[in-house]
């Protein structure tokens, strides 16, 4: 849509139209949130951020894991289309690695959620970034024709769309109902940080290296790798029984 978008409407027009269908769909969402919680009931939490949560050593972990993770998680997205680009694949094939990308990371956030009901969510939370992570590493790094560039394309889609749809989860099950909705918008307000870094950082490392994509993959997949055994420790306070269904 995009793609189109930007050649009818020109860039700024592609953007604002972009940023009203996700306005749309947000109040949509907005009004369809209910609370399980009674009217009567009080809360817990009075303040939208509160530091007493980071002496969960479960939930500071996962912050910390989530921080990690996020500064590299979302590079794929930002420079695949670029990358493709210059290993000589047609512009609008290019571009379709980034449909492909985020179409198997719909199924990320479908199929591995509906198991962890099964195996556990932090059991797949953990493993779920670090294969987002390795496969980074693994595949990206060595991917030059088309063909390798969708593999790494579907892969790395389907792990982090786990990893994004699962750390809620994790988030709701070692946390009191009545603190869930702070804890999960203290998540995202550190975590925001990264997330907007990590692009700009691998730019200007993909600017240093004089176009070399090399230095941007190793931070993205060093970081996801590294962010996820700190998911892992978080799953290990929990329960440290390796078999356990947390």
């Amino acid at each position: 849509m995009l793609r189109r978008l930007f050649s009818t409407c020109g860039f700024a027009w592609a953007v604002r139209i972009s940023g009203f269908i996700t306005l749309a769909l947000c109040i949509v969402a907005t009004c369809a949130v209910s609370t399980r919680l009674s009217k009567a009931s009080k809360p817990v939490a009075s303040t939208w951020f509160d530091v007493k949560h980071f002496k969960d050593v479960a939930f500071m972990l996962l912050i910390i894991g989530g921080v990690i993770v996020s500064l590299g998680l979302f590079i794929p997205n930002f420079y695949i289309v670029s990358y493709a680009t210059d290993h000589s694949i047609p512009s609008s094939l290019a571009f379709t690695t980034l449909a492909v990308l985020n179409g198997a990371s719909i199924l990320g956030r479908l199929a591995p959620p509906y198991l962890s009901d099964v195996f556990g969510r932090f059991n797949l939370l953990a493993p779920s970034a670090f294969f987002a992570g390795f496969f980074t590493l693994l595949l990206w790094t060595f991917a030059l024709s088309e063909a390798e560039i969708m593999l790494y394309a579907i892969i790395f889609g389907f792990f982090s769309g786990a990893f994004n749809a699962l750390v809620i989860p994790c988030i709701a099950q070692i946390s009191d109902i009545r603190e869930i909705g702070v804890r999960i918008g203290m998540l995202y307000t550190i975590i925001s940080f990264p997330s907007l870094c990590g692009g700009p950082a691998a730019g200007a490392l993909l600017k240093l290296n004089h176009g070399s994509y090399l230095g941007m993959i190793m931070l993205s997949g060093t970081t996801v790798v590294v962010g996820s055994f700190f998911i892992l420790w978080s799953r290990l306070r929990i329960d440290a029984r390796l078999l356990a269904r947390v």
